[in-house]
């Protein structure tokens, strides 16, 4: 019974985080721009851009994304010793080259 719960909470909280931001917001450091929220009056029946669109947005900023991305990348990083980009390389100073 307690798995079940357990899952089911992990399932429903990027929709929490979403409504109630209880988790703070880690800042990430992307080379590009979220996508931003569509514009309701593009939806049409015959054209499915807001569909599209939508689905952009949700995916660049779904609840917790920041957290889950911030933690593969230190688990990459250090506990797997590997990097979280495979095209860079190690140098003996602890600096990530490309």
């Amino acid at each position: 019974m307690l798995f079940i719960l357990l899952f089911f909470s992990v399932l429903w909280l990027p929709l929490l985080q979403m409504a109630f931001s209880f988790l703070p917001e880690i800042k990430l450091t992307e080379n590009r721009f979220l996508a931003a929220k569509p514009d309701i009056r593009k939806f049409t029946i015959h054209k499915p851009v807001f569909q599209k669109e939508l689905e952009k947005y949700f995916s660049d900023n779904f609840g917790c994304r920041s957290l889950l991305i911030y933690l593969n990348n230190y688990l990459r990083v250090m506990h797997l010793k590997r990097l979280a980009q495979p095209q860079y390389c190690h140098r003996k100073a602890g600096v990530a080259l490309l």
